[in-house]
C-alpha cells in the first residue's frame, strides 16, 4: 500500500470478506496505507437434511440425507504486487452431526 501516489487495488476472494474503513468490498477497490483494511471468513453453520417420502399406500418409505459442511477458508501468501488478487484454500471443512436411528424412527412416525 502506498501512503501518497498511485493507490495500490486490492480484489476479493469469493469466500473471504474484505472491509475496508467499514464497508464490505465487492470488487477491485483502491487502498492507502492509511485505509484499515479486515479479513473475516465467510461461511455457514453446517446443515443436514433428511427427507422421507412414501408411494401412495404408504407401505414404502425412502430417505434422503444430505449433509452440507461448514468450510473455513484462508488466505494464499502472496507476493507483493501494486494490483492484489487475493487467493483463498480451504483449510478445514466440518460436518453436521450424522442422522441417529432414533433420529430416522421419530421422523418416520411423524409421517402416518
Amino acid at each position: 500500500m502506498i501512503e501518497e501516489g498511485e493507490p495500490a487495488s486490492i480484489i476479493p476472494p469469493k469466500n473471504i470478506k474484505i472491509i475496508i474503513d467499514g464497508k464490505e468490498i465487492e470488487g477491485e477497490t483502491k487502498v492507502l496505507k492509511k485505509n484499515s483494511i479486515q479479513i473475516q471468513n465467510c461461511f455457514e453453520e453446517p446443515k443436514r437434511y433428511l427427507n422421507i417420502s412414501t408411494d401412495n399406500k404408504k407401505t414404502k418409505a425412502y430417505i434422503t440425507i444430505k449433509y452440507l459442511p461448514k468450510n473455513i477458508y484462508e488466505l494464499k501468501d502472496l507476493d507483493g504486487s501494486n494490483t492484489l488478487k487475493l487467493e483463498e484454500y480451504k483449510k478445514n471443512s466440518v460436518y453436521p452431526p450424522l442422522y441417529t436411528k432414533k433420529n430416522w424412527k421419530r421422523s418416520l412416525l411423524k409421517i402416518r
